[in-house]
């Protein structure tokens, strides 16, 4: 009988509440829960649940499980788990194996409208602590794309316009906004060798005069 890692969200609100790892019904079962599982079920009723993926050891079930609620208390989420996960194994470290596996397992793999719906519902109001921020920034910024993600991000884009307020909100970010030196090696790196189209150029001298105007007229309410 295979394992699998599952979710408890709150019926009607989606909230997510709780991350297990089980076999057989235990997805299911209402037996055997810690007292803050047993309180929110209590308030909120019987929760609706979704097995998430099926591992073929318990070791690897463990290992997903810890994984996922690491990540949701990272961002944020206030869980009944009432240990780490991985039978609250505490440091425990996935293996290369175990690291590539969970990476072939959700490659390709598109997440159900519902269930993006749940986690947009329970997420929102909910902000990062800068120590996440931190360590996302890092990763995004060592991040580098293959030639085939850049495709389908181009894809995906293509046709796609920003409204006013949105272009309007990005450029108000990007005020003041200092690169590191480390980001800026990252980007030239990046763009090394690289020739931009003359509609491309157009674009960017555009979008640069923008912000340069918008950058005036704050100077000026101030």
């Amino acid at each position: 009988m295979q394992f699998y890692t599952y979710a408890h969200y709150k019926p009607e609100q989606g909230g997510l509440f709780y991350i297990g790892k089980g076999q057989g019904n235990r997805a299911y079962n209402t037996n055997k829960r810690n007292p803050h599982w047993v309180r929110i079920v209590n308030k909120y009723g019987k929760p609706d649940v979704e097995v998430l993926a099926y591992w073929e050891t318990e070791k690897e079930a463990f290992d997903h499980e810890k994984l996922l609620i690491a990540s949701f208390r990272d961002m944020g989420f206030v869980l009944a788990n009432v240990t780490d996960g991985g039978e609250g194994c505490v440091g425990m470290r996935h293996t290369d194996e175990v690291k590539k596996r969970i990476s072939r397992l959700n490659t390709g793999r598109k997440m159900p409208q519902e269930q993006i719906e749940k986690i947009r519902l329970a997420n929102t109001g909910k902000k990062h602590t800068q120590e996440t921020k931190d360590y996302l920034r890092k990763i995004n910024l060592e991040r580098v794309l293959t030639d085939e993600q850049r495709s389908k991000i181009s894809a995906a884009g293509k046709g796609k316009k920003l409204s006013e307020e949105a272009k309007d909100k990005i450029r108000q970010k990007a005020l003041g906004r200092k690169m590191s030196d480390e980001h800026r090696a990252i980007i030239s790196a990046t763009h090394k060798g690289k020739k931009q189209s003359p509609e491309q150029i157009s674009k960017r001298i555009a979008s640069r005069l923008a912000t340069i105007a918008a950058k005036k007229l704050n100077e000026r309410k101030v």
